[in-house]
């Protein structure tokens, strides 16, 4: 997975969440946005977005 398609898989999962699926009122786009930021830093350190995206999706749905 390239960062390309990082970038594409992590909005299409941010709008489907924020648009399809209610987010608590604590937990705003701007900190979904910043975990995947975080994912896509961890992504590029491993050498493995996927891996980066896996860790911004399941921290998403804990924190969510």
């Amino acid at each position: 997975m390239t960062l390309f398609y990082f970038i594409v898989i992590a909005i299409v999962y941010i709008m489907t969440m924020h648009l399809a699926v209610k987010s608590s009122s604590g937990f705003n786009n701007f900190q979904i946005v910043t975990l995947f930021v975080v994912g896509g830093v961890l992504g590029w350190a491993l050498d493995s977005y996927l891996t980066g995206f896996v860790f911004a999706m399941i921290m998403h749905l804990m924190f969510w």
